[in-house]
């Protein structure tokens, strides 16, 4: 009997194996950033798309997992902290305001109002395409963010602009208007300084401004760099579904924090009657609703 009884309850779970199929494992994603516990922690990733890590560990289309303290975090994903990609696109002409491709100091700079506050891991790549849509899938359904420099004078525009707030994985085009935030800068610090044939301010100096940042005050080429800085690191926050109650009107508060060092706040301030300017060093994302990475925000 006790054979009998053995060889029914063999024979059930054969049945369930064969009609139900077998139970797959639920794909886990620790720290919420759009790709699972397996590839940050064990497979690494194989950049897809023609996409290039621009910091890399000697491979510029793979990215590892990283071990218990890594040296350098942007050179690999970790399973327990979020991992966020942005192709840089450079201007179609003329010469670049944003960091160089080359330089890893730069770069880790550019990004480190996200990187550095939020704790989101950065890592900048390039990409050769002129496709439209630009694709930009990195791994499994999860996307890499734009960023686009615009260096040509552009009317009606404000120094930064995101097609939709959401997720790495809704609509994408963020654009910084270096051009017009160099205008901007030296025509209000400088008179009668800017160059229209060299496109560039004739006095660094700009001593009709005072920058109050600290430690140090900053230098107009300075002011110049933090600015762009300030502007790149805005509108990625938009990609991450910060300031996610925004209509269009950026003066709203939805838009900029109160707060000086908040990552949508207008943080880059300038009072005209007193000339000065602070420029922070990092965002935080207090009075914040979380930032997103996963998924879409409109599905």
């Amino acid at each position: 009997m006790k054979s009998e009884g053995l060889k029914m309850i063999v024979w059930a779970v054969l049945f369930i194996v064969l009609t139900v199929g077998p139970v797959f494992a639920v794909e886990v994603d620790s720290d919420k950033d759009g790709f699972n516990d397996q590839v940050e922690g064990v497979d690494g990733i194989h950049m897809e798309n023609d996409m290039e890590l621009l910091i890399h560990s000697g491979n510029s289309r793979f990215i590892g997992v990283c071990p218990a303290q890594p040296p350098n975090r942007v050179k690999c994903v970790d399973k327990n902290s979020p991992d966020l990609f942005v192709i840089i696109i450079p201007p179609t002409s003329g010469t670049s305001r944003f960091p160089s491709p080359s330089s890893e100091s730069e770069l880790n700079d550019f990004f480190s109002g996200i990187s550095g506050r939020l704790g989101v891991t950065v890592h900048p790549a390039r990409q050769d395409t002129n496709t439209v849509p630009r694709p930009r899938e990195v791994k499994d359904g999860q996307h890499a963010v734009t960023v686009t420099e615009n260096n040509t004078a552009t009317a009606n525009v404000p120094f930064g602009y995101t097609a939709q707030i959401g997720t790495p994985n809704d609509l994408d085009s963020s654009i910084v208007y270096t051009l017009n935030i160099a205008k901007s800068l030296c025509d209000t610090c400088c008179k009668n300084c800017w160059e229209e044939t060299t496109l560039e301010c004739a006095d660094t100096d700009w001593n009709l401004c005072t920058d109050n940042s600290e430690p140090t005050p900053r230098t107009g080429d300075e002011m110049l760099k933090r600015y762009i800085w300030w502007v790149n690191n805005h509108e990625i926050g938009h990609d991450v579904f910060l300031a996610q109650n925004w209509e269009g009107d950026p003066t709203e508060p939805e838009h900029y924090s109160a707060e000086a060092e908040v990552m949508m706040s207008k943080s880059v301030i300038y009072v005209k009657r007193e000339k000065k300017f602070y420029i922070p060093d990092g965002f935080s994302p207090q009075s914040l609703s979380d930032y997103q990475l996963e998924g879409s925000a409109y599905h």
